[in-house]
């Protein structure tokens, strides 16, 4: 008997994002609850990362760690999306503001870490800077949510060949 030649995705029914596609990442290979997790583990990466970065260059008004990591905020948040929905998107949203304003709110207002004013802070990024950070990673978080849903669908087959 001859075995049938099947291209991949033919006849088996519909299949849902990224299973068996070996082209996408390996995070968007994942069961839905991993995908998840992989969701909510990028958010507190970026609320810690962007927090601890986000006054470089500040003080000399150059606000170059404000806007990587409002960069990598946008980044992750697109990757939410595309790879768990607006569940992802709402879960890394919630997670990573949490992460950034609870640095803001717990530690004390003269700390290094969210600093909200200091005499020593003679530039405008330097005693401005945490208002950016702290209200950027929620209009960022944001606009992806506005962003056409074709913006987070992967390359097609054809796309990806030429």
């Amino acid at each position: 008997m001859q075995e049938s030649k099947q291209k991949p995705g033919q006849g088996q029914g519909p299949r849902t994002q990224g299973e068996g596609d070996d082209r996408l990442p390996w995070s968007y290979r994942l069961s839905a609850s991993k995908r998840l997790l992989v969701c909510l583990l990028s958010a507190v990466l970026v609320g810690a990362i962007g927090t601890a970065a986000h006054r470089m260059g500040a003080a000399l008004n150059i606000p170059y760690g404000m806007v990587l990591s409002l960069v990598l905020v946008g980044l992750s948040a697109w990757s939410a999306r595309a790879r768990s929905g607006f569940g992802g998107l709402l879960l890394h949203f919630v997670v990573s503001c949490a992460v950034a304003w609870g640095f803001a709110l717990i530690v004390k207002p003269q700390s290094a870490l969210v600093a909200t004013g200091s005499p020593a802070f003679t530039t405008y990024f330097s005693t401005e800077v945490w208002k950016y950070w702290l209200f950027g990673i929620i209009a960022a978080q944001v606009l992806i949510a506005f962003l056409p849903s074709r913006a987070f669908l992967p390359a097609s087959r054809e796309q990806a060949s030429s």
